[in-house]
């Protein structure tokens, strides 16, 4: 999961223009190739994720308190502890990545 979320941070934008390439030549970009398979388990994540990140601090990093506002407006797939250390591991990862790029 974590894999998916570090290539979507780095190449959502660019999804259209690669796979616009591709057609053209035929060749397949590298970054769609090193594409992480996706599952709507995955993809639910993903998705809770991005929807928390909006509301990060200055700092980066998401508030328990919106991850709590989250769950109690979603319907969670797992408890609500394991949830918010998902969302914390995601949370870092941006910020790894954030702090080294």
């Amino acid at each position: 999961m974590i894999d998916a979320l570090a290539w979507n941070v780095k190449f959502s934008a660019k999804v259209r223009q690669l796979e616009q390439r591709y057609k053209k030549t035929g060749k397949e970009p590298k970054a769609l190739k090193d594409r992480p398979k996706q599952d709507p388990v995955v993809d639910w994540f993903l998705n809770a994720f991005f929807v928390l990140y909006r509301s990060a601090n200055s700092g980066g990093a998401i508030p328990l308190v919106e991850m709590k506002a989250f769950a109690d407006m979603r319907k969670l797939i797992l408890p609500i502890e394991e949830f918010v250390e998902i969302m914390q591991a995601m949370n870092d990862e941006v910020l790894k990545g954030r702090n080294n790029g």
